[in-house]
């Protein structure tokens, strides 16, 4: 997220799971968040955080359902934070189940919320943005609206809808530069997927054969963990104590482990830094991918490049020995996370330099090296 500092940015569903990581990571870009939720209490709490880290943003109490409501709440936020520049259409609900024991006053829940909300949030927002000739819409369905999913038929049905929704609307708004698009989760670790999977053994199944169903071999995550981890990297003001409490916050086994595995790499002491990069280089650390890159992301943060020059040179000698202990795609991935956050000549030059003293590296590897670092050299100048 870059060029947000300033805007007001609307997001709906924005009091807890993806929409609360979503108000969060807006607010750290400098966007001013309204958040939407049906609960104003947790709308405010999210709204507080933000504030609390420095930024901007208010709570509104609103059903998305009830058009006039959705009037009111749009016109007392441009009233009180200005123009909408960005909305996001993230609430959502469901209630999991076969299509033939349902009944209609379930499918009127679920299309009054689905479909019908975001429909209410469009035509109250882009009036003014078509009256401005400019404005951005994202829109969260599912990958259920595009292949469907049992057990969740008049979401898909909503979700669906969503989707060539989007897709007719951004047609219509095209020369006023407004742009829509949808994003589309797979299953994700929220309260909304717990209430829709149920407790017990059951819902631990059903998590189960998911998991097992995406390659990563787990759900997606809302992901407030690297909320805290970005701040961390930015040195926010009061970022250690976020992450502390993130960690005491953090349930689920994997994701503390994750979270403890990269925490070294945002450590303000450079030698924590260097003691992280050189876990990496043990091939039983590098297991878990996934975060073994974003620990290198970290390491390689525009915001620590002075320091992070020196991780350069080590991280692609240690390609060779990346392609034999990884998968196909561990290499290209290791030296985009390495490269991929520096733009200074320093780098180029010590990339160039690797390449030109190198001369028996591997024609596959030098390609990838050549692929990740073409931005750099452009920027840098030294094309």
């Amino acid at each position: 997220m870059r060029g947000l500092e300033g805007k007001v940015v609307v997001v709906t569903g924005g009091a807890g799971g993806i929409g609360a990581a979503l108000c969060r990571r807006f607010g750290t870009e400098g966007a001013v968040v309204a958040v939407f939720d049906l609960d104003g209490k947790a709308a405010e709490q999210v709204a507080a955080d933000i504030r609390a880290a420095g930024g901007k943003a208010k709570a509104c109490a609103v059903d998305i359902s009830d058009p006039v409501r959705v009037n009111a709440a749009v016109a007392e936020t441009e009233q009180e934070l200005g123009a909408i520049d960005v909305l996001v259409n993230n609430a959502g609900w469901d209630r999991a189940g076969p299509f033939l024991d349902s009944d209609p006053a379930l499918w009127q829940k679920i299309v009054a919320i689905n479909l019908m909300g975001p429909l209410n949030m469009h035509h109250a927002v882009l009036k003014g943005m078509n009256a401005r000739g400019r404005g951005r819409v994202v829109n969260i369905s599912s990958d259920a609206g595009r292949v469907g999913s049992s057990g969740e038929s008049v979401y898909s049905a909503c979700k669906g809808g969503i989707i060539a929704f989007s897709k007719t609307m951004a047609r219509e708004l095209a020369r006023k530069q407004i742009n829509i698009n949808v994003v589309c989760p797979g299953p994700t670790d929220t309260a909304l997927f717990r209430d829709f999977a149920g407790e017990g053994e059951s819902g631990q199944k059903l998590k189960g054969a998911l998991a097992k169903a995406i390659p990563f071999g787990r759900l997606a995550e809302p992901d407030e963990i690297t909320l805290a981890l970005e701040l961390a990297v930015r040195a926010v003001p009061g970022w250690e104590a976020i992450l502390r409490a993130q960690h005491e916050r953090t349930q689920n086994p994997d994701r503390k482990a994750r979270f403890e595995f990269v925490i070294p790499a945002l450590s303000a002491d450079p030698a924590v830094r260097e003691g992280a990069f050189a876990r990496m280089r043990l091939v039983e650390n590098r297991r878990r991918e996934p975060w073994v890159l974003e620990s290198l992301q970290y390491l390689n943060h525009p915001l620590r490049e002075a320091h992070a020059r020196r991780f350069v040179r080590p991280a692609l000698e240690l390609l060779r020995e990346i392609q034999r202990t990884g998968d196909i795609f561990f290499p290209t991935r290791w030296t985009e996370s390495t490269l991929g956050g520096h733009r200074s000549p320093e780098v180029a030059g010590i990339v160039q330099d690797f390449l030109a003293q190198e001369l028996q590296y591997p024609q596959r590897l030098r390609w990838t090296i050549l692929t990740a670092a073409d931005e750099l050299f452009r920027v840098a100048g030294t094309r």
